[in-house]
């Protein structure tokens, strides 16, 4: 079988804490460049709306959090499709003990009064992303995603926006097939494309699960697969081309895939 091979490294090595801004952001700039259309000075947020969040909240956003903003806080096609990047003026504060989980009880004292700073959100509301406290004077810090409790999504917030511009491209393209399958699906999948360098990630459905990110310069694929004893197995793919998506599809024969999009051509 034809294997795709990934032609372009697409990750911040998550231990760099203090890498150059040119450096940190340069991949996503690559890839929306590729998928989409270069970012521009006018996709950014001004500074003014900035500074007016740190001075509603009393707080200094990370470095890395103001810089995404600046980069593509306006670029909605890639920050507010499927999930939302939230606007300076709709950053929140929230602390351990405020989790809409409740699980204030279970947690020790500092646990539970450190403020974590909210800046992205699922789009039924189901989770939220943030930042801990403890973290916010890091260059590039941790996100911690509010799911039975407060755990780390990413090691690093500009690794997380690429994660997040890469699930938009995927919800929002016009090339999207999905499909229910089992772990043998899965398995073949995994033979044929590459890993991509990101990490896992959580969903919860049917118990919580495990997205994996696959592909190539040219096609993206997701994995989703619950721990046994659930079967629930689930696999989204795309292309930049129609072209490339079907013959993408013609290497998975025995997956019965589904267009997302009735109106796709």
């Amino acid at each position: 079988m034809e294997l795709f091979i990934l032609e372009t490294e697409l990750l911040v090595p998550e231990t760099e804490l203090l890498v150059p801004e040119t450096d940190r952001w340069a991949r996503l700039k690559a890839f929306v460049a590729e998928w989409h259309t270069p970012l521009t000075e006018a996709d950014g947020i001004p500074e003014a709306e900035l500074v007016a969040a740190e001075t509603r909240l009393d707080i200094t956003l990370p470095t890395a959090l103001k810089e995404w903003y600046r980069l593509a806080g306006r670029r909605t096609n890639i920050t507010r499709q499927q999930n939302f990047l939230l606007l300076p003026d709709e950053l929140k504060l929230v602390t351990d003990e405020s989790s809409r989980h409740w699980l204030g009880d279970f947690l020790d004292g500092s646990q539970r009064d450190e403020r974590i700073l909210v800046f992205h959100t699922e789009n039924q509301d189901v989770m939220q992303w943030g930042i801990r406290e403890t973290h916010w004077d890091r260059m590039d810090p941790p996100v911690v995603l509010d799911e039975i409790g407060w755990e780390v999504e990413n090691g690093l917030l500009s690794q997380f926006a690429l994660q997040m511009v890469i699930l938009e491209t995927m919800a929002t393209s016009p090339h999207l097939n999905v499909a229910f399958t089992d772990r043998e699906g899965i398995r073949a999948c995994e033979e044929l494309f590459g890993d991509i360098g990101l990490p896992d990630w959580h969903f919860i459905v049917h118990g919580t699960c495990t997205v994996r990110f696959r592909g190539s310069a040219e096609v993206l694929i997701m994995v989703s697969s619950c721990p046994q004893p659930s079967n629930y197995c689930h696999i989204e793919l795309t292309a930049r081309t129609a072209e490339t998506c079907s013959h993408a599809l013609s290497l998975l024969p025995a997956i019965d895939w589904v267009r997302a999009w009735d109106s796709a051509e």
